[in-house]
Order: C-alpha cells, then sequence, then structure tokens
C-alpha cells in the first residue's frame, strides 16, 4: 500500500511539471516551459525558449538543451523501427519530431494517410498544412494555403463547439477553454502567413516585385478590402516607441503572443522575429510608466539584434531593418539605466498586471509545486527504510 502511494506521490510531481504542450506542431510529449512560453519579456525569458527550440533542427548543434535531445532520440527510434506508432497520438508526436528536425516533407508521408481516416480531425489538418508549408516540395507548398483553409473551416470557433468523440483528443493535447481559443486565433494569423509566403514565391517565380515587408498577419476590414498594419508614425516614418493610432488599431491586444506562438512554430523564421520586433515597439504606447515603455523599446532593439539578413530572399528588406535597428539603437543609447523588476525576470508579465500580482502567482506555483515534490521524495524514503527493515528482519 505504501509503495502505490509513493507512486502516486511521483506521479502527482510529473503531472505538476510537465503538463502536456501544444503548439500548431502538436505534440503531447513538450512541457510547457519549452515549448508553451509566451512572454512580454523577450531579454530576459523568451529569447531562452527560442534560442533551445532552434538548435532542434541544427545539425551540428552547440548547445543540447533537453528538447533537443528528446528530438534526436525519437527520431532515431523512429527510424530504426523501435517505436511502434500504433495510435494517432503517436503518429501526430512522430511527425511533430519530423517537422521540427527539418524534414517535413517526410512528416507529410506521415499524416496524409490520417487525414484519410481521421478527415474531421482539425489538429491532424493544422499539421498536415505545417508539414506542406514547411517541405521542400515546391507542389506541396502550394498546397499549404488550401490545407489551412480546409483547417479553419473544421476547426470549430470555441472549445463548447468541439464534437464529443474528438473531446478526448482535444484535451490531451491541452486545448481547452482559453487555450483553444488561443491556438485557434493563432492558426488564423499562420493562414495569412502561409498564403502571403505562397503569394511572394509565385511572383518570384513569374519575376515580378514581392512588397518587401512583414508579413500581413494583422490586418483590418475596411470597406470589403483587407489593411494591413504598417509600423509606422503619423507621416509614415518609423520612430521608437510609437506608431500612428489608426496602425495601432489593427493589433489584437495578445499580438506578442501570437507572434511568439509562430516563432514557437517556426523558431528559424527570420521575417518572424523582424514582426515580432515590430510589435513590441508599438506596444510601448500601451503604458504610461517610462520603464516598462522603455523596456519594450529595448526589447525590440534586442530582437533587430537577432535578425541574421539577408532574411529569406537576397538582401530581403536588409535597407528598411538595418535603418530601423540604428534608429532604435541611437534610442536606446540615450535612455537611463534600467530598472528591472523582479516580477518581470520571470518572464510571463502581460500587458498592465500588477508585478505584484505576478510575483505572488509564481510563489504560490513555486510553493505548490515544492510541497508536492517534498510529499512525494518523503513518501519515497519512507517506502525505501520500511524495505530495508523488512529485508534485515528476514536475515
Amino acid at each position: 500500500m505504501l509503495r502505490q502511494i509513493s507512486i502516486f506521490g511521483l506521479l502527482m510531481v510529473f503531472v505538476f511539471v510537465t503538463q502536456p504542450a501544444q503548439a500548431g506542431i502538436y505534440t503531447t510529449f513538450d512541457t510547457d516551459h519549452e515549448i508553451k512560453a509566451y512572454s512580454r519579456d523577450f531579454r530576459n525569458f523568451f529569447k531562452r525558449i527560442h534560442d533551445e527550440l532552434k538548435t532542434v533542427a541544427v545539425d551540428p548543434s552547440e548547445g543540447q538543451p533537453p528538447i533537443r535531445k528528446r528530438y534526436l532520440m525519437m527520431e532515431m527510434l523512429g527510424r530504426s523501427g523501435t517505436g511502434n506508432l500504433k495510435t494517432l497520438e503517436d503518429k501526430l508526436n512522430y511527425s511533430a519530431v519530423l517537422i521540427r528536425r527539418g524534414k517535413a516533407y517526410e512528416a507529410t508521408q506521415q499524416l496524409m494517410p490520417l487525414t484519410r481516416e481521421h478527415p474531421e480531425n482539425f489538429i491532424v489538418w493544422s499539421q498536415f498544412a505545417m508539414a506542406n508549408f514547411l517541405s521542400n516540395n515546391a507542389d506541396f507548398r502550394k498546397k499549404s494555403p488550401e490545407l489551412m483553409t480546409q483547417t479553419l473551416k473544421l476547426w470549430p470557433t470555441n472549445y463548447a463547439l468541439v464534437k464529443e468523440e474528438l473531446k478526448p483528443f482535444v484535451i490531451s493535447l491541452g486545448l481547452v477553454e482559453t487555450e483553444f481559443d488561443r491556438f485557434r486565433a493563432a492558426e488564423v494569423h499562420l493562414e495569412r502567413l502561409i498564403r502571403n509566403r505562397v503569394r511572394e514565391a509565385r511572383l518570384e517565380a513569374q519575376g515580378k516585385p514581392a512588397e518587401e515587408t512583414v508579413d500581413p498577419i494583422f490586418v483590418e476590414i475596411i470597406d470589403g478590402e483587407r489593411k494591413p498594419i504598417r509600423y509606422v508614425n503619423n507621416k509614415g516614418l518609423f520612430e521608437p516607441g510609437k506608431i500612428a493610432d489608426e496602425e495601432k488599431k489593427k493589433l489584437p491586444s495578445q499580438s506578442v503572443e501570437i507572434v511568439e506562438q509562430l516563432l514557437i512554430w517556426m523558431p528559424g523564421d527570420q521575417r518572424l522575429l523582424w514582426q515580432l520586433a515590430e510589435v513590441f515597439n508599438a506596444i510601448a504606447m500601451d503604458t504610461q510608466k517610462e520603464d516598462q515603455k522603455n523596456r519594450a523599446i529595448r526589447d525590440a532593439y534586442a530582437i533587430f539584434n537577432e535578425i541574421d539578413p539577408p532574411l529569406n530572399r537576397t538582401r530581403f528588406a536588409l535597407k528598411e531593418i538595418q535603418s530601423r535597428k540604428e534608429k532604435l539603437g541611437e534610442f536606446v543609447r540615450n535612455l537611463p539605466p534600467e530598472q528591472l523588476l523582479a516580477a518581470v525576470q520571470l518572464g510571463n508579465i502581460l500587458k498592465d498586471e500588477d508585478p505584484s500580482a505576478a510575483a505572488r502567482r509564481e510563489w504560490w506555483r513555486t510553493l505548490t509545486v515544492g510541497g508536492v515534490t517534498g510529499f512525494a521524495v518523503g513518501l519515497f524514503a519512507l517506502w525505501q527504510l520500511q524495505e530495508f527493515r523488512r529485508r534485515r528482519q528476514g536475515r
């Protein structure tokens, strides 16, 4: 009985520490702190998450975070035939491994039969669309916008509308209630990105120029016409910490989290980094507190420094990116010394959130996990002591 209790305690630790993770690449084996970690503190938090995710596809890689080691092991087991992929969950997980390891074309071959076996499973269709888009096969990439359209057609507008037969699978991915809505919103913006990239590739193949700008994922519909955001002030110029009010209206309240989710799905995409830098610069307008505003501008500058031009095409927007980075750099150099808040360094404070409330929440989370861990370890030690006494009495 004591042994069963101790094992239960250890399982409780596992539940608290490694919840199922989600992404446009969907898995049930990633942890939240690896792959579902949005933050408006780029330098102290999200940068580390992003850097670790980038190592998964790079061979050889200087960094060896746990997520890379796990993906390498799972790929090896899958290729050796050791992994027995029987369930939908197993097959979806392995396709995620292939996508993140830069083998999206192989993932399409794993996922294509699943779309026939599960024609109404929007998660399967989403992953299939992503695999096609990231594939090095031009014909497959061309199909990805239509696959995303099919995904959104199947994806219910809210969790309450999910069919009962699909709910266990959706719950296994942690996509419930607000999480469900958040990821559907991310899929909507992913569809806009994919459609734009495929359109640009078509223009390039025809020898026609495409506008060198951020992906038009944030838009406003005016008289039936889509008006994408322009990250400029009222004079049409880039300005540190400000964009025109009319443009700012096009940004949803969760704009940072949306772009960061897209980067979690595609960590090697430099153009998404550009979008994230623009968004951080724009949200500096959201607060009246000078130190928080300056922190957002500093983050924008740090993100621009992460970009390795010339992005996706030869010299793509190189002058524009360099110009904005220089303006931000000059602005940052003239800022007063930064005042770091302990709550911000925890990495998950959203706009206008009270730092003290965030700190209290993190304290309770740490206390809970620590308490459960200590309880389980104590039970395990007690069981070991009882086992030792029993064997000694037997002798």
